[in-house]
């Protein structure tokens, strides 16, 4: 996923890459996406994290987890919320 298609696509031919996304509610959204991988900047982590927590999918997160500790801990609470609804 990247905003730019351009770029986008040139990654996505020297890697052989099929599918590509210039929306990350697209990728998230995605039934056939298992698991996203957030590598953005860091003040954008919560947005996209509480994003997959919802989508009820594996995330990491580039470190750091958050520019605070309030939102570190929302974005923890939110994947717990969603881990233990299954257990």
């Amino acid at each position: 996923m990247r905003r730019d298609r351009e770029k986008l696509e040139d990654y996505a031919k020297r890697h052989n890459i099929n599918k590509t996304y210039t929306d990350a509610d697209a990728l998230i959204n995605d039934s056939s996406i298992d698991a996203v991988y957030i590598a953005t900047p860091p003040d954008s982590h919560k947005l996209y994290a509480l994003k997959v927590a919802a989508a009820e999918k594996p995330c990491c997160i580039e470190k750091p987890l958050s520019p605070s500790y309030a939102d570190s801990l929302e974005i923890c609470n939110a994947f717990m919320e969603k881990t233990f609804h299954y257990l």
